[in-house]
C-alpha cells in the first residue's frame, strides 16, 4: 500500500478501533481537519494522503441525486465548469491512477470496521475499471462490500436508521449486480428486518424505504407471502393516518401511503380498492383543510378535490369545490400588500419621451409601438438577474388568486420561463401605463392624431380589410373618454386583426367545431400558444406572443382578453389603463409585415 502521512494514517486507524457507528461523511471531516494540519505533504506522501482524501469524498449516490459523470455509485462531492468550458469535478477519478486503486483494494484487507471495509471495497469494485482501464473486476471485492453493508444495517441504532436502510439497499443493489442470490436473499431480510423494527415509529417517515425498494424489480425475489405483509402495512399506515381523532394523522402519510397502495391495487386490477383508497385520501386532505387558515384551506381542499375526482365521487368533487372557493376568498384577507417606492427622474423620463415623437407622425407612431413592446430576451435577461440576487425566491412557484378560485400557477425560474416572462411582463406593464399614456397625449397633441389616421394606421396591411367601422368607433370612444365602450369595441378587434394576419401567411383561421363537420374560427389562445404559427408570422412573432399573452390571454398575466370574454372583467379594471394597452396593441398590428421568403 502507499505511505500515508502520520496524522491521516492516525484517523484512519482511531476510526477503524472504533466499536459504534458512525459515518462515511464523519471520516472526511476528520481526514479534511487532519489534512489541514499537515500543510504540505512531501512528494513521497502525496499519493497517499491522495488517496485516503479522495476514498471519503466522493458522494454515494443512494438515492440516484448529483451529478453523474462516470455513470457510477460514488460521484462527486463538487463539480462546476472552469473559464476553459472544461468541466471540473472534485474529488475527480482522473486524479487517480491504478497504485490509488490498489491502495483502496489492500485498505478493505487490513481495516476491521464494517464502515472502512465498506468503503474501500465498493470504490474498487464501482470506480477501478474506470479509473485502471481494465475489462477486468475482482468479484471478491464485491462480496466484501456486500458482506460489510450488510453487517452496517443488522446493528442496532436509531439515530443511523436511515444510514442503515440506504446501507442495506446497497448491499442487496451489489448483490443483485453480481448475481448472489444468497446475499440478495440476506440483503432482502436485513431490508425487511428494519421495516419491521421501523414501520411505525413517530420519529421519521421509514415505513416507504423497504416497500419502494423491494417492489422495484423482480431481482429482489421478493416472496408473495413478503408482499403482502408489505401491503398489509401500507394499509395499516393509511388506516391509522388517516383517524381525524387519533394522536398519528398525518395526511402526507395518508397520501405517500395511498399512491403507493392505488398503483399496488392499479396492478391487480382491483378498482374498487383504487376508488376506496382515494376516498381515504380524499377526506384525509379535506379534514387538514379544517384545522389551519384559509389560504392552506384551499390548497389541501385542492388536493381533495382531486383525490375525490380520482375516487369517482362527483357529488363530493362539487361540494369541495364549493368549500375550495369560500376558503379562496376567505384567503384574501390574509394577504398583505407588499409594496416599494420606486423614485423616477421626471425630467430624464420626459426628455426620453420626447425623443420618440419625432416630426414624421408616422415614425412617431411606429416608435411608441415599438418602445411600449414587451421584448423576450428583456423580461429574460431581468428574470436571470433576478434570480442572482434572490435565488431563493427564483426556486418558488406563485399561486395566482383571483376572487374564489386559482387562476394560475407561475413555476420556479429554471421550470416556467414563459410562467416568468408573463408575470415580470405584467409588472413593466403597469409601470409603463403611465409613461405610455404620456407618449401618446404628445403624439396627438404634437400630430393631431384623430381616430380616422388610427384606424388607417392599424389597417395598413388589409388586416380590417375594408369592415373598419367598429374599429373606428373604438378609437372615437377612448379619445372621448368612453373606456367601457372602447374596451367592448376593440378587445374584438385586435383579435380579429391577429388572426386575419394568420390568413395572410397562408395558415388555416379555423379550426374543427365541438359538433362533427362544422367549423370555428382560431382564437387568440390558438395563436399564440401555437410555435409554428408564430413562427409563420415571421420577426415580429416572438414579440406578439409574450406581449399579447401577458396582456390579453394567458391568466398569470392581464388576462384582458378571457376575462372580457367570459364576464370575469371588474368595473376596477375598465379604464384608461387597459384601453391605452388595446391601442397600444393595434399601433404594434400596424407595423406588422408578412415576411417575405
Amino acid at each position: 500500500m502507499l505511505p500515508v502521512p502520520e496524522e491521516i494514517e492516525s484517523v484512519i486507524q482511531a476510526k477503524d478501533a472504533e466499536d459504534g457507528l458512525f459515518t462515511e461523511w464523519a471520516v472526511h471531516s476528520a481526514l479534511r481537519a487532519a489534512a489541514d494540519k499537515v500543510g504540505d505533504v512531501s512528494k513521497d506522501l502525496r499519493p497517499g494522503a491522495l488517496a485516503e482524501m479522495m476514498a471519503f469524498g466522493f458522494m454515494p449516490a443512494f438515492d440516484g441525486g448529483g451529478e453523474d459523470p462516470w455513470r457510477s455509485f460514488f460521484r462527486p462531492m463538487m463539480s462546476g465548469t472552469l473559464e476553459s468550458g472544461e468541466p471540473f469535478y472534485s474529488p475527480d477519478i482522473r486524479q487517480a491512477d491504478s497504485s490509488i486503486v490498489e491502495h483502496w483494494a489492500g485498505r478493505s484487507h487490513s481495516v476491521r470496521h464494517p464502515i472502512l471495509r465498506a468503503r474501500y471495497a465498493d470504490l474498487v469494485w464501482d470506480l477501478g475499471r474506470q479509473i485502471t482501464q481494465s475489462s477486468q473486476r475482482d468479484v471478491e471485492l464485491a462480496r466484501a462490500a456486500i458482506d460489510a453493508y450488510l453487517e452496517l444495517a443488522a446493528t442496532e441504532s436509531a439515530k443511523h436508521t436511515l444510514d442503515r436502510f440506504q446501507w442495506a439497499k446497497r448491499g442487496m443493489s451489489l448483490a443483485i449486480q453480481i448475481g448472489d442470490e444468497e446475499r440478495t436473499d440476506r440483503g432482502r431480510g436485513a431490508l425487511l428486518e428494519l421495516h419491521h423494527e421501523s414501520k411505525f415509529r413517530a420519529d421519521g417517515t421509514w415505513w416507504p424505504r423497504a416497500y419502494d425498494f423491494l417492489i422495484s424489480s423482480r431481482r429482489t425475489r421478493l416472496t408473495d407471502a413478503e408482499r403482502e405483509a408489505l401491503v398489509a402495512d401500507l394499509e395499516t399506515t393509511i388506516a391509522s393516518c388517516s383517524e381525524a381523532q387519533s394522536g398519528r394523522f398525518n395526511p402526507h402519510d395518508v397520501a405517500d401511503a395511498g399512491r403507493r397502495l392505488v398503483a399496488h391495487y392499479t396492478r391487480l386490477g382491483r378498482p374498487e380498492d383504487v376508488r376506496r383508497i382515494w376516498e381515504i385520501v380524499a377526506r384525509a386532505h379535506e379534514h387538514h383543510a379544517s384545522l389551519g387558515t384559509a389560504m392552506l384551506a384551499s390548497h389541501f381542499l385542492a388536493e381533495s378535490l382531486e383525490a375525490f375526482k380520482r375516487a369517482g365521487l362527483h357529488k363530493e368533487v362539487g361540494r369541495v369545490r364549493v368549500l375550495m372557493e369560500q376558503k379562496i376568498e376567505e384567503s384574501r384577507g390574509e394577504m398583505t400588500e407588499i409594496s416599494t417606492e420606486v423614485k423616477v427622474d421626471a425630467e430624464r423620463i420626459e426628455a426620453a419621451l420626447q425623443k420618440l415623437i419625432v416630426e414624421n407622425d408616422a415614425q412617431t407612431l411606429a416608435n411608441i409601438a415599438v418602445e411600449f413592446l414587451l421584448k423576450p430576451d428583456n423580461l429574460r435577461r431581468e428574470i436571470e438577474h433576478l434570480a442572482e440576487v434572490a435565488p431563493l425566491m427564483s426556486m418558488l412557484s406563485r399561486s395566482i388568486v383571483s376572487d374564489n378560485r386559482v387562476v394560475g400557477i407561475v413555476g420556479a425560474v429554471a421550470d416556467d420561463i414563459l410562467g416568468q416572462q408573463i408575470q415580470h411582463g405584467l409588472q413593466n406593464l403597469n409601470f409603463n401605463t403611465r409613461l405610455l399614456d404620456r407618449a401618446v397625449k404628445i403624439a396627438i397633441e404634437r400630430h393631431a392624431v384623430s381616430p380616422d389616421y388610427l384606424v388607417g394606421w392599424a389597417n395598413q396591411r388589409g388586416l380590417f380589410e375594408s369592415d373598419t367601422e367598429l374599429l373606428r368607433a373604438g378609437f372615437q370612444a377612448w379619445q372621448d373618454g368612453d373606456y367601457a365602450k372602447a374596451l367592448h369595441l376593440l378587445i374584438p378587434q385586435v383579435e380579429r386583426a391577429l388572426r386575419a394576419a394568420v390568413g395572410a401567411v397562408g395558415l388555416p383561421v379555423t379550426k374543427a367545431g365541438r359538433i362533427a363537420g362544422t367549423s370555428v374560427a382560431i382564437n387568440m389562445g390558438d395563436i399564440i400558444y401555437d410555435d409554428a404559427t408564430i413562427a409563420a408570422l415571421g420577426v415580429l412573432g416572438p414579440f406578439l406572443k409574450i406581449h399579447f399573452a401577458c396582456l390579453f390571454c394567458d391568466p398569470r398575466g392581464w388576462n384582458l382578453r378571457n376575462d372580457f370574454a367570459h364576464g370575469l372583467l371588474s368595473s376596477e379594471h375598465v379604464g384608461l389603463g387597459a384601453v391605452l394597452w388595446l391601442v397600444h396593441s393595434l399601433l404594434v398590428l400596424g407595423c406588422w409585415e408578412p415576411p417575405v421568403n
